[in-house]
């Protein structure tokens, strides 16, 4: 007979006679089981009984909320009933509403997606544990599922739904009921001692171990297996396992294993969606997504890295491209990419690279009536050619894949990059000195940049060109891309800065924010909005007077609304800008709102002050379509207004800052460049300072700075080392023309924000000479440079002759008397007897003493306080 067929038939007639069985019973009990009462499930609040610590009290009202079966506990209850233990309050965590719970030096926070983050000591961040169930906001409180309460309350809050009774244990009490619990099946807490790692034993399931070693236990059903040799703790979304060999694997928050301990590391890279990478012993990685206490496997086989790396030479730390796909590298070293969505192999792996940083050359537009040229490396890598595909880089060329895997551009370009403004915007591709357009762009304003995709700006430069209603148009300086951004984002950002204001942007509480807002030297400059049919020249001869009825200086401290235009006309005058030279007398003034502080200029009764100002007005275009006057600056730190100078004669020729935000020079950051730029112009010559970040192993900051400083000429395309600035130079600033060389101040950098003044010097063809030490400079007047520094060991108040370069000592000061240690000195005005100026006071406080310093006889006279 075969006995294992007989057995299973004996088995399977068995089953068949219970199962009729069971139907004849409930046939013949049908009538009697539908007279019952069944109690029927309601939604609402519940007032339940209550212990806490083992004592009957009463429950506050309203303690419990029933909802879909479920129930919820009040968090300002909890509170109130703990309320020497902890303290609760509703706030935000990282831009997500949520309630937040300290209980000492235990912190939590409930997020109104469910998900709750707790902190540890020694841990900079947070333990995630999601739940399939979000707290409810009922009249402003929170109510918690009550499964997930314990771990942030540091309590242990047991529901006993059918009898409608709560348990509740704080803290320390709550340790000797779970290790009661374990210790009833001869298991024991591995206890630290702090407050904030020992809570995550007050879970429905955590560690315990016992004579064989460490296992689950789970409050309901005992231990989850047998005690074993290993380690469990606490990670996200559940308990990291390190067994044998230093293998690790994971198990979920109800204890059932996700991973087998088979693995080198376990890592979470993007907690949001629970996505981690595995790395098994032979150093092959595997994608995985955890949700709702299980996993899922995203890549259906090993690779030999999962993205990083995938940009030529990069190597970082594990990133998505666009959110949505993983750079994937098999076992020949060539790269393509999984959607995450589904985890397929979407783009094969065929290619060197993914991406790049595009070295456009010099690449020359048309912006308008003006040329414009994006040059050099471009600082930002760029992956994806829109919405139609990823960069992809083979034998060193740049193509276009599409997210099928197949090709739409050949890798045949030495760069690939996108131009959103000019006249033919589009994606062009460079061979050598070649260019195609690859891929035309609509000439249509780009759509406005959801939430989502303004985080893509995090670290970019803006510069703002319009600002509408219902968008403001901003350019980023990097890649020349525009964007339109609402304008709530556009008003956090820029604030009332006026057109062609830049700012670096970065994100805080998963938005877009300002990082600082650099004040350029025209921000402090109105706009003149000319009327229709007003041609340019007529609107820049109405400006000078909007300038003066408007200005301010030092921070609003020194109005100019008692200044007079003398002389006005034009050095040059174009299509959409024009460069007006103007002459003003300002009378002497004091704010009348501080009339007390020092910020006042002149006395009663002195003379007019005199001063002159070059500068040029761009046409610009806002949203309405009305024409906008905008002021360029003079020379960077040569603008009276923002420096408070009512009298101080313009260098020029002086800085251009233009219009089209792509008319900036970038270059490749070899050496760790930091930055390079044309600093001064003349008829004949572009000078472009560069900054390098150089390694030293004799500093001890491990790094200095460097300037070289190159010379343009008109007309050609490559400049030349003109000489390297000595070591740790720093801001080049031109004061005026010499028919030596440039006559420039510099400022010493001791890190990237801090340091002093440096020597005023001659940049000649042969190298910088320097003229005078730690110098401050004050202004210019009739052929001479005024400055605070030293000369052979003496600090004084110089006068240097522009034609000679002698510098003539004026005023010796005590160094210790006319510290400028805590505040910049503040230029009030240079007229042919005195220097006035705005001191930093040494008498304990931080203000200003304003002094009057004779050039004749070297007196020093204050005159406020």
């Amino acid at each position: 007979m075969d006995r294992p067929k007989t057995a299973r038939r004996d088995r399977w007639q068995g089953r068949a006679l219970a199962a009729g069985a069971l139907v004849l019973s409930c046939l013949l009990l049908w009538p009697l089981l539908t007279s019952l009462p069944f109690p029927t499930r309601e939604d609402g609040f519940l007032t339940p009984s209550l212990t806490l610590d083992g004592q009957s009290r009463t429950a506050p009202a309203d303690l419990i909320y029933a909802e879909g079966g479920s129930h919820y506990l009040s968090a300002q209850g909890l509170a109130a009933l703990l309320a020497d233990q902890l303290s609760v309050e509703a706030g935000d965590y990282e831009g997500a509403p949520a309630l937040l719970v300290s209980c000492g030096p235990a912190r939590a926070a409930y997020l109104e997606n469910g998900r709750l983050m707790t902190y540890t000591e020694g841990r900079a961040d947070a333990i995630l544990t999601p739940s399939s169930r979000r707290p409810i906001l009922l009249r402003g409180d929170w109510y918690l599922p009550i499964d997930r309460v314990s771990v942030g309350f540091c309590c242990l809050a047991l529901w006993d739904a059918p009898a409608g009774q709560l348990t509740l244990y704080s803290f320390e009490r709550a340790l000797q009921q779970t290790s009661a619990l374990a210790a009833g099946y001869n298991l024991s807490l591995s206890l630290t001692g702090s407050l904030a790692r020992d809570r995550y034993l007050l879970d429905q399931v955590f560690p315990v171990s016992g004579e064989g070693g460490a296992t689950l236990l789970d409050r309901d059903e005992g231990p989850l297996f047998a005690p074993a040799d290993l380690l469990l703790t606490r990670d996200h979304y559940g308990y990291l396992q390190v067994g044998a060999d230093n293998l690790r694997g994971l198990f979920s928050l109800d204890g059932v294993q996700l991973l087998p301990p088979q693995y080198r590391s376990i890592d979470f890279f993007d907690l949001a969606r629970g996505l981690l990478i595995t790395v098994d012993p032979d150093q092959q990685q595997r994608l995985f997504a955890c949700a709702e206490g299980g996993i899922l496997a995203l890549t259906d086989r090993a690779y030999r890295r999962i993205g990083q790396g995938y940009l030529p030479g990069g190597d970082g730390g594990v990133t998505l491209i666009d959110g949505r796909l993983a750079a994937v590298q098999d076992e020949r070293g060539l790269w393509g990419a999984v959607l995450l969505q589904t985890g397929r192999l979407v783009v094969p792996c065929r290619y060197d690279a993914i991406g790049g940083y595009m070295d456009v050359g010099a690449f020359h537009y048309r912006e308008g009536s003006r040329a414009g040229l994006l040059s050099g490396r471009l600082p930002e890598p760029i992956l994806l050619f829109e919405d139609r595909g990823l960069i992809v880089q083979k034998d060193g060329l740049f193509g276009v894949c599409d997210l099928s895997g197949r090709l739409i551009v050949e890798p045949r370009f030495e760069a690939l990059f996108r131009l959103q403004g000019g006249d033919r915007p589009g994606w062009y591709g460079r061979t050598g000195e070649t260019y195609s357009l690859v891929w035309a762009l609509p000439e249509a304003a780009p759509l406005p940049l959801d939430a989502q995709a303004q985080l893509s700006l995090a670290d970019t430069t803006l510069m703002l060109l319009q600002r509408g209603e219902t968008a403001w148009r901003v350019a980023d300086l990097a890649s020349g891309a525009l964007h339109l951004l609402p304008p709530a984002t556009g008003a956090a950002l820029f604030r009332s800065n006026p057109v062609f204001s830049t700012v670096r942007t970065t994100v805080r509480s998963n938005a877009l924010a300002a990082a600082y807002y650099p004040t350029p030297p025209y921000a402090h400059f109105p706009i003149l909005p000319l009327e229709e049919g007003q041609l340019l020249e007529e609107g820049a001869a109405r400006y000078p007077a909007l300038l003066f009825e408007r200005m301010s200086c030092s921070g609003g401290l020194l109005g100019l609304e008692e200044a007079a235009v003398e002389g006005l006309r034009f050095l040059a005058l174009g299509d959409r800008e024009a460069t007006l030279e103007l002459s003003c007398t300002v009378a002497p003034q004091r704010d009348p709102l501080h009339p007390a502080v020092g910020a006042g200029w002149g006395l009663e009764g002195q003379r007019q002050g005199h001063f002159s100002l070059t500068l040029t007005l761009y046409e610009a275009v806002d949203e309405q379509g009305r024409v906008l006057l905008c002021a360029a600056a003079p020379a960077e730190g040569g603008n009276p207004f923002t420096a408070g100078l009512p009298e101080v004669a313009v260098p020029v020729p002086t800085y251009r800052y233009s219009l089209p935000a792509l008319e900036h020079l970038y270059t490749e950051l070899l050496k760790g460049a930091i930055s390079q730029q044309a600093f001064y112009e003349d008829p004949d010559y572009t000078y472009i300072e560069a900054r390098y970040l150089d390694s030293s192993s004799g500093d001890p900051a491990g790094y200095y700075y460097r300037i070289d400083l190159l010379r343009l000429p008109r007309g050609e395309a490559e400049p030349s080392l003109l000489f390297e600035m000595p070591g740790a130079l720093g801001s080049l600033r031109p004061l005026a023309l010499h028919a030596r060389g440039l006559l420039v101040s510099t400022w010493h950098h001791v890190f990237a924000s801090s340091g002093w003044e440096g020597p005023i010097g001659l940049l000649e063809d042969e190298g910088f000479v320097p003229l005078l030490e730690q110098a401050s400079v004050l202004g210019l007047r009739e052929g001479r440079l005024y400055a605070v520094g030293s000369l052979q060991g003496v600090r004084g108040l110089y006068a240097l002759d522009l034609d000679t370069l002698e510098a003539a000592l004026l005023c010796a000061m005590d160094e210790d008397a006319f510290s400028t240690d805590t505040r910049s000195l503040v230029v009030q005005a240079i007229t042919q007897e005195a220097c006035y100026l705005a001191w930093p006071s040494v008498l304990g406080e931080r203000r200003y003493e304003v002094l009057r310093f004779d050039l004749a006889d070297g007196g020093i006279e204050r005159l406020f306080p």
